[in-house]
């Protein structure tokens, strides 16, 4: 299944009108549907708020799309700049760096994962 395919299926199966992910990405409704349609390559970040939305790991929708956006965003050099962020999402990333760092992070979204299965 193609990336346009995977976008369409993970959309409807989760309820969604392409209005109302465009809106949740922070996109007019065209822009979202050239996604669907293949017209426009889905930003890795976009990418990524979909994988949230949908609550999926990110190779679900494509490994090699995923692997071609990220190397995309190598020779792009698209780093996130902390000065870009607002506070509480600097602390935030601060936060997660931390927990990285001292090895928790794993065990955190394992935690977490474990939780969002038992509410289904």
């Amino acid at each position: 299944m193609q990336m346009k395919e995977k976008l369409i299926s993970f959309r409807k199966e989760a309820g969604f009108t392409q209005q109302q992910i465009a809106e949740l990405l922070g996109l007019d409704r065209s822009t979202y549907s050239c996604y669907e349609t293949g017209k426009v390559r889905v930003p890795l970040r976009k990418l990524q708020q979909l994988a949230v939305i949908y609550n999926l790991d990110l190779n679900a929708f494509d490994t090699s799309a995923v692997l071609h956006l990220c190397s995309d965003m190598a020779k792009e050099n698209e780093k996130l700049r902390m000065k870009d962020l607002t506070r509480e999402e600097r602390m935030f990333l601060a936060k997660m760096r931390m927990l990285k760092s001292d090895g928790k992070l794993e065990a955190l979204e394992e935690a977490m994962n474990k939780l969002s299965q038992d509410e289904d």
